[in-house]
């Protein structure tokens, strides 16, 4: 494998680190009952988020080939609330939480999934040249 895949799986991994990091004053804030996090039924998004990128940042570091369906059980759920999020944050119907300066995070959220599916799918092209 070569240094720029791994130096793109190591990327993944920290990304994903990143938006966990990012995620922590939410959550905390959810469980302080401040309903910080849209709801999908009893559970809060950001929860069901965490464990995403989680899935996705192992996937990225231990075997991208072998791992592809914990990387896609991860990266499904964070596009699909990332997009429906954006998609009704777009149309009128504020439903995510915001940044400080007032901007949606699934906006950030909808961006990095994108960004991250193209990066494991080129690692895992890679990864398959070279096995």
């Amino acid at each position: 494998m070569t240094f720029l895949a791994w130096g793109i799986r190591i990327a993944i991994a920290i990304v994903a680190i990143i938006v966990l990091y990012g995620l922590a004053p939410v959550i905390t804030n959810e469980w302080r009952g401040l309903d910080a996090c849209p709801k999908l039924g009893p559970l809060p998004a950001c929860y069901l988020v965490a464990v995403c990128y989680f899935a996705i940042g192992v996937a990225s570091l231990a075997a991208p080939r072998r791992l592809t369906w914990l990387f896609a059980m991860g990266w499904l759920p964070v596009f699909g609330l990332a997009f429906s999020g954006t998609s009704l944050e777009i149309f009128g119907r504020p439903t995510c939480p915001a940044t400080s300066a007032g901007v949606p995070m699934c906006y950030f959220s909808l961006a990095i999934a994108l960004v991250l599916l193209v990066a494991f799918l080129y690692v895992r092209r890679g990864t398959l040249h070279a096995a």
